[in-house]
């Protein structure tokens, strides 16, 4: 009942037919490097810990990024609650986390992110070096000093403006990770298939002409 209710006071943004409880949910698909919440669950519940969730879209694939040593690399994301939902300055963003899934490699960036503002905030830049992939990213804002009844109870849309003044210039929320790729370009975090996929294709093939060379010597 409770979500019928939340869609009746958001039916003119379009609700979705069902509503998380503090995450919001995203994909990867193969070839992407810009990653906004879909408009199909761009709307959940709010918690004291709201998470932006994204995970690829096909078993088998991953997010890869190499920053090949280079300073500049970069994750950048903007995350929202929708302001008109949130009244401004209503509660304080203690901190962002990150997490990921599936990792490997030696991805070395900050995990936590020390904050304690009043939201909304800005957008997040975090930088990023290594080399490495994983198969799901998830940001949490964790919140301070808002109303308890909010929890469970108050819909948020995954919206956000980058600057507070103008809240009519929104986006949903998304990020990306880019840097210099030393070639006088940009190079960007991705989805692909699986490195290890490619490996075991390549070593198979090897075997199999090994096995031929070593059937004709014995002839």
């Amino acid at each position: 009942m409770v979500a019928g209710v939340a869609c009746l006071g958001i039916a003119q943004m379009g609700c979705s037919s069902s509503l998380l409880a503090g995450t919001f949910v995203g994909g990867g698909n193969l070839g992407d490097t810009y990653f906004p919440t879909p408009e199909a669950q761009a709307y959940a519940y709010f918690d004291a810990s709201m998470n932006y969730r994204w995970e690829v879209s096909t078993p088998g694939n991953v997010f890869s990024i190499d920053t090949l040593g280079l300073d500049g690399w970069k994750i950048e994301g903007g995350f929202g609650l929708g302001y008109d939902t949130i009244p401004i300055g209503t509660l304080t963003l203690r901190d962002l986390t990150i997490s990921l899934e599936n990792e490997t490699g030696n991805l070395t960036f900050d995990r936590t992110v020390a904050k304690n503002v009043l939201w909304p905030s800005e957008i997040f830049i975090i930088p990023i070096l290594g080399a490495g992939t994983f198969t799901a990213i998830t940001f949490t804002l964790n919140f301070e000093n808002f109303d308890p009844n909010w929890i469970g109870q108050t819909n948020v849309q995954s919206s956000y403006a980058a600057d507070p003044g103008f809240p009519d210039m929104r986006n949903f929320s998304s990020w990306q990770a880019y840097g210099p790729d030393g070639q006088e370009g940009t190079g960007y975090l991705t989805v692909v298939p699986e490195p290890s996929s490619g490996v075991l294709l390549v070593l198979g093939i090897g075997g199999v002409i090994a096995l031929r060379l070593c059937r004709r010597s014995v002839v």
